[in-house]
């Protein structure tokens, strides 16, 4: 419980950390910006992109390498489509995971 505690209280910092990797997946492979914004204005630019991008759901896991799991998707968009950002209880990016 201290871990979750602990993980929750620096949540903004976890937050940050999980956008910025969400930036450099998407430059790296931009079909999820591209799935969201075919039909639409919204920019393919990533970093801008993650900006608009809410939070939507966080999940902690006691026994899981991924000890945390945050679930991000397009802001104002009909979608089920989300990146899940998987963090290992230091921290650390574990995966980034196209779910829907």
């Amino acid at each position: 419980m201290d871990a979750f505690a602990a993980f929750l209280s620096e949540l903004e910092k976890a937050d940050d950390a999980a956008r910025a990797a969400l930036t450099e997946y998407l430059k790296r492979d931009s079909r999820y910006i591209d799935f969201h914004t075919e039909d639409t204005q919204t920019s393919r630019d990533a970093a801008k992109f993650v900006r608009t991008m809410q939070l939507t759901y966080i999940s902690l896991w006691a026994e899981s390498p991924a000890f945390a799991v945050m679930d991000y998707m397009p802001a104002n968009m009909e979608s089920d489509e989300i990146l899940a950002v998987k963090l290992h209880l230091d921290g650390s990016i574990f995966s980034i995971d196209w779910e829907s």
